[in-house]
């Protein structure tokens, strides 16, 4: 999109690693600020977090499960590089969220970064070869993707992660009630 910043490359000067790096950062920060100014500067759930088992998850013995194959998110809000538009690529499983005893569950989300796809990429070693340099090959991940992430905690909803349940337990790990707390971008009123 190139908003905020651009990179200036001149003709016959030489593209190295750190000038790809700052063309992907300029278009992070450029959809992170369109989200954020266009859109709105708060997360929001597009769809998504559902309670997969939901018939049966007040029943003793049962978790508490959501299904994340159908995530959209804007992702202001967070405080990592893994910020802006989430949408799902269609392989991801439900999450069984783990629940303490006796206590309110404050669920919540966040984006991470998982690395993927490892191929064979070359590099330079200028000390090899008595100082004279040689090439070696080695195997390295070439993506880095999103990745949701869901988590719980009992002290509160924790800044920079999307809020998504407060789940309240019994002594016996039970769940005795569950209050929706997506911000969700379509709801009314």
């Amino acid at each position: 999109m190139a908003v905020l910043s651009r990179i200036s490359i001149l003709p016959n000067e030489r593209f190295d690693a750190p000038d790809a790096r700052s063309l992907e950062a300029s278009a992070l920060n450029d959809w992170r600020f369109f989200l954020s100014g266009f859109l709105s500067d708060k997360s929001y759930v597009l769809q998504g977090f559902e309670i997969s088992n939901y018939s049966t998850v007040f029943q003793p013995g049962s978790p508490f499960k959501l299904t994340l194959s159908d995530v959209v998110l804007f992702h202001s809000e967070a405080t990592t590089q893994a910020s802006g538009f989430y949408a799902f690529a269609g392989t991801e499983t439900d999450e069984t969220v783990s629940l303490s005893s006796s206590a309110t569950n404050f669920v919540e989300s966040d984006l991470g970064v998982e690395t993927g796809v490892p191929d064979i990429r070359a590099f330079w070693d200028p000390a090899a070869e008595g100082g004279d340099g040689a090439e070696f090959t080695d195997n390295v991940d070439t993506v880095i993707n999103l990745k949701i992430t869901v988590s719980s905690n009992v002290s509160g909803f924790t800044a920079g992660k999307v809020p998504l349940y407060k789940v309240v337990t019994d002594s016996s790990g039970t769940i005795t009630s569950i209050t929706d707390c997506r911000k969700l971008f379509f709801r009314l009123g």
